[in-house]
């Protein structure tokens, strides 16, 4: 690439093949002298010759015209944002710097010295700037319709049509609205339900609504992303033949489930997890690949007392130590906060130890890991009842999606992919009821066996009118269940009640 101005005879030939290549012969040869002539270039002559920046102004409306009218007529079925869209990726500094390279414009500009040696024959925003000049100097020597001929042609050799079509087949966003709007006669609508990570990296997972229907979520690095991705999988969905009777169906109750302490029992596999980290720390003391089963069932007994993962490696540590299990569970709190102090054991450790023995565990034995998992009774039957009766049913969970559709599919159950909200959605549960209230017309029913999570729900005034249930049989204390009963906006539910709750 030329890092000098042309000399005289270069610049004849030059202007004398931009005129061949588009077929415009200039009546004012001074116009396209002008459209080619940079600021930097006339700071440095005397006199000074005119610059382009009055033509790129022009320019710049001659070609939106020129464009705008080409796809108005060309694609009678698009709405405006899908042709603001299309005429965008026609008309931005990457396009037109394109159109003026393959004119040759990039040759033939003037450039001043201190232009050249930063690299301004090269720049996307002098290359855009002089085409738009040079689009207004044959507008005004030769009028709208040579302008448009040229225009167009430009277009038409530099594959605009494909670029489109591209756009189209990547434009998820426009293609789900297009549908909804032919369909339901509606608009999808998108909702922000969590924000996380940290201030460099963040992430927004974003869900997607159509007709009054949860269909989607995806989490992405900015809000575009996040959209665009729960929109393509909104289309995934759609084009399953059992997507129109759900999407048509009512919407007037939805079931929001907890999973671990409300349909699935995980006691047992919390407490191995534990042991295998609990044997990173006392080999010496948990020398088996899997805890004894009299200890595992009084770590059981205790699990309502659990509040988070790691502390299974104390309480394990405790109970080896032969407490008592009706004495731990009165002073659950100092008991583990004094076993940290004992061993100088920092939470963060804990957490990593655990973390690491259970993924140990499942990449080494995934088949062993799921059976440690068990079924509350009757719960598989009830949510196979709900599912056959097309009720919107949605599991809330902290553990991976993938897991939970494992173990439901053991027993039989194809739950829906698009109403899983686990781990991966980086997604609150407040935030995910919050979600599912603004963007559907259902009642909206939530099961959960913990009190301070409930709570939480309670707190949000966005969340009033959804129903709050604490399950009797999960991972629940009694001292929970009593207080839940003096609470007019909580109701408890007993697991004989489960069923019929779908029924209601």
């Amino acid at each position: 690439m030329k890092k000098y101005n042309s000399s005289p005879s270069e610049e004849i030939s030059n202007l004398e093949q931009i005129q061949a290549r588009t077929g415009h012969v200039f009546n004012d040869i001074n116009l396209l002298l002008t459209a080619l002539t940079h600021p930097s270039y006339t700071a440095e002559h005397t006199p000074p010759p005119e610059h382009y920046q009055r033509l790129e102004f022009l320019g710049d409306a001659v070609l939106q015209i020129i464009v705008s009218d080409y796809l108005y007529k060309h694609y009678p079925d698009r709405q405006e944002g899908a042709l603001t869209k299309m005429r965008s990726s026609l008309t931005n500094e990457t396009a037109t710097a394109a159109y003026a390279i393959e004119l040759g414009l990039n040759q033939a500009l003037r450039l001043g010295h201190s232009e050249i040696d930063g690299g301004g024959r090269q720049r996307k925003s002098v290359l855009g700037d002089i085409f738009e000049a040079f689009l207004a100097a044959v507008y005004l020597d030769g009028g709208m319709e040579e302008a448009r001929r040229i225009c167009l042609d430009i277009l038409a050799e530099s594959g605009a049509e494909e670029r489109l079509a591209q756009q189209e087949e990547c434009n998820p966003i426009g293609q789900l609205q297009e549908f909804t709007q032919s369909t339901f006669q509606c608009k999808p609508l998108y909702h922000l339900i969590s924000h996380t990570g940290p201030v460099h990296a963040p992430l927004f997972t974003i869900g997607a609504f159509i007709n009054g229907h949860y269909v989607s979520s995806a989490t992405g690095k900015n809000h575009k992303q996040a959209r665009s991705l729960a929109a393509e999988q909104a289309l995934a969905f759609c084009a399953d033949a059992a997507a129109l009777p759900y999407l048509n169906g009512p919407a007037d109750t939805l079931f929001a489930l907890d999973f671990d302490g409300v349909i699935c029992n995980s006691a047992a596999e919390t407490g191995c997890s534990g042991w295998k980290a609990a044997a990173t720390l006392w080999p010496q003391d948990f020398p088996s690949p899997l805890p004894p089963q009299e200890l595992l069932e009084r770590f059981c007994a205790l699990r309502p007392c659990l509040e988070t993962g790691y502390q299974a490696i104390l309480m394990l540590r405790i109970l080896m130590d032969g407490v008592d299990v009706q004495e731990f569970a009165s002073s659950f709190s100092e008991q583990i906060q004094q076993c940290m102090a004992k061993h100088k054991l920092e939470k963060e450790e804990l957490v990593r130890r655990f973390g690491s023995a259970r993924d140990k565990w499942i990449n080494d034995n995934l088949e062993e890991w799921l059976a440690m998992h068990t079924f509350y009774p009757g719960v598989i039957d009830a949510l196979k009842t709900a599912l056959d009766a097309g009720l919107q049913i949605h599991i809330l969970t902290t553990k991976q999606e993938r897991f939970v559709q494992a173990l439901l599919s053991g027993c039989g159950i194809q739950f829906p992919q698009n109403r899983l909200w686990g781990l991966d959605k980086h997604a609150p549960k407040e935030n995910i009821l919050q979600a599912l209230r603004e963007n559907t017309k259902a009642i909206i029913h939530f099961v959960e066996d913990r009190l301070e999570t409930l709570r939480r729900m309670e707190k949000l005034p966005a969340l009033e009118s959804v129903r709050l249930y604490l399950a009797d049989w999960g991972f629940v204390l009694p001292a929970s269940i009593a207080e839940a009963k003096n609470d007019s906006r909580l109701q408890v539910i007993a697991l004989e009640d489960f069923t019929q709750l779908f029924k209601k």
